[in-house]
């Protein structure tokens, strides 16, 4: 009888011990659920930041369809982790943009740099992006020579947003009239591009500042108009000029 008391005593104390680590390898589990849920969470909300905070200009259209095919596969694994149907309308509103931008239905336009506080958030962000990058390359997602050009575009982008700023300065200047004050500050802009100036990718943008630079000495050593024109020649010289300005007009001029 002893013995049978102590064997049923020994079986109690073993389930309990089995039971105990059962439970503690369900807690693992769970907690590991919880901490890649995050993870994947933290990444599907970075994504969308890089889609929805890079300007256009920053973004060519290859990066983008990734960064796209990259937030459908997060909501995918997040998905195997959990039902949820905000996620899947997420998926399904990213996958169909996703289609429509391979489709070349891009609708999006350039953003004007003309905030300081914006050019440090991009900045933090191309150095976010960077990060991601060399990530997902680490995970093979991304060759090496697709990281690669990344990366030197992000180098670019890096110092191409500040002079972007200074160049908007400098056609609002023009626009003012302040065509001194615009020279000058277009050079800044090509000051900020010196580090890498011999990139091949800056230097049509720095000849294109330069030549705006001409331009606007041109009209300064220009002589003036001869104020005694008939009027008809006046009228057309204002109605030439009031278009030159206007702004859906100096926009397609490419040097401004």
């Amino acid at each position: 009888m002893t013995e049978i008391a102590i064997f049923i005593l020994l079986l109690l104390i073993g389930s309990v011990i089995v039971l105990a680590i059962v439970l503690q390898f369900k807690e693992q589990a769970r907690q590991e659920k919880l901490r890649k849920l995050t993870r994947l969470d933290n990444q599907l909300r970075l994504l969308r930041s890089f889609i929805d905070d890079i300007p256009s200009q920053y973004q060519p259209k290859d990066m983008r369809i990734w960064l796209f095919s990259r937030v459908v596969a997060v909501c995918d694994e997040i998905q195997t982790l959990k039902t949820d149907t905000a996620i899947a309308k997420k998926r399904s509103r990213f996958a169909e943009e996703l289609k429509r931008f391979q489709g070349n239905q891009d609708n999006r336009k350039p953003k004007p740099i003309n905030d300081e506080l914006l050019i440090s958030g991009l900045k933090r962000l191309f150095e976010s992006l960077r990060s991601y990058i060399l990530l997902a390359h680490k995970e093979k997602q991304l060759s090496l020579d697709v990281v690669q050009r990344y990366e030197s575009l992000l180098m670019l982008y890096k110092y191409q947003v500040s002079a972007d700023f200074y160049a908007f300065q400098a056609k609002q200047a023009y626009l003012n009239g302040k065509k001194e004050n615009a020279i000058q500050i277009y050079k800044e802009a090509i000051s900020q591009l010196a580090p890498i100036k011999d990139t091949p990718q800056v230097v049509p943008i720095i000849d294109d500042f330069n030549a705006v630079i001409a331009d606007i000495n041109a009209e300064i050593t220009a002589p003036p108009v001869d104020d005694n024109l008939p009027n008809k020649n006046t009228e057309a010289l204002d109605e030439e000029w009031e278009q030159f300005i206007d702004e859906s007009t100096f926009t397609e001029k490419k040097r401004f």
